[in-house]
């Protein structure tokens, strides 16, 4: 039975990493006040999102994620993000670091930086995903090879839906 369970761990010790990369992807890194806006995310359909960042230097700043309403296929006037805030401030004023999660479907999604004081850093992602939120699992694979020559069989991935605490 021991020998079953080393060799069941050795097997998932070799088996390749799974990353799952997020539909919508905005890296940022501002030195002043800026923004960066995400590709049209009528393909993507991201409904789930959430930024993180980390500042160094500024005494005072504010970070917000924002959208705007299409405008005949142009983004039209930018406001601070009008869904649902599922944890965390929205605006950011945070100087350290900070993460906010967020819900809803907009078509234009940018991050805004102002309200500067001093000078500094704010480096972080924004990342969306579309409907239930997931995290994913490597399972076990379901069994071992014989003794001969045969591979190992393959890991089996599951996206799991994640368990949220909804807000009343």
């Amino acid at each position: 039975m021991r020998l079953a369970a080393l060799l069941a761990c050795v097997s998932l010790a070799a088996a390749p990493r799974v990353t799952v990369q997020p539909r919508c992807l905005a890296a940022f890194y501002f030195t002043g006040a800026a923004v960066r806006q995400l590709a049209d995310n009528t393909g993507a359909g991201c409904v789930n999102w959430t930024i993180g960042y980390s500042s160094s230097g500024f005494t005072g700043l504010t970070l917000s994620v924002q959208i705007a309403p299409d405008a005949g296929n142009v983004p039209g006037t930018w406001v601070d993000w009008t869904g649902t805030v599922v944890s965390g401030l929205q605006p950011n004023t945070s100087t350290a670091q900070a993460s906010t999660e967020l819900s809803g479907y907009f078509r234009w999604v940018r991050v805004s930086l102002s309200g500067l004081t001093g000078s500094g850093i704010v480096a972080g992602m924004l990342y969306g995903s579309p409907g239930v939120p997931c995290t994913v699992e490597l399972l076990a694979p379901r069994g071992l090879p014989d003794r001969g020559s045969s591979p190992a069989p393959a890991p089996q991935v599951a996206l799991v839906p994640e368990r949220r605490r909804w807000r009343v």
